[in-house]
């Protein structure tokens, strides 16, 4: 990462400290300030495999929620097709204290095109399906 010149700013009783930015003012790029963003956790998969854990959201309600992506036959036999939907556990503090489920959001012919489908959700829009859950 390139030196930046250090600023600091006093806000109150607070004083920070913050490197130069990697951009000017005026809008004026050059290939040593461009910004680059690393979304490698902004969908559902993404962040499960960055972080090695399910992401958590704050529900309407104030209680916190993990999501784990569920997958289950959608018929009989030992071949497909798979559902997939979203299983929200509800904790206050340390203990889980309930769940939540969506309907099927996805089918497919195998249990990982399934799971697949859901991965692909962006968090944005687990958290919107979480506040529609909600009562």
């Amino acid at each position: 990462m390139e030196d930046r010149a250090r600023h600091s700013l006093t806000c109150g009783e607070v004083r920070l400290s913050y490197a130069e930015p990697p951009f000017s003012l005026t809008g004026q790029r050059s290939p040593s300030n461009v910004l680059h963003y690393d979304m490698k956790d902004a969908t559902l998969g993404g962040y499960l495999r960055e972080h090695q854990r399910p992401p958590a959201f704050q529900g309407p309600g104030g209680d916190s929620y993990t999501v784990e992506v569920m997958v289950d036959r959608a018929g009989p036999g030992e071949h497909g097709p798979w559902s997939a939907y979203l299983f929200f556990l509800r904790w206050r503090g340390n203990e889980p204290v309930g769940h939540i489920e969506s309907d099927v959001l996805f089918e497919a012919e195998t249990e990982a095109g399934a799971r697949a489908g859901l991965e692909e959700l962006t968090l944005h829009e687990v958290k919107s399906l979480l506040d529609k859950l909600v009562p």
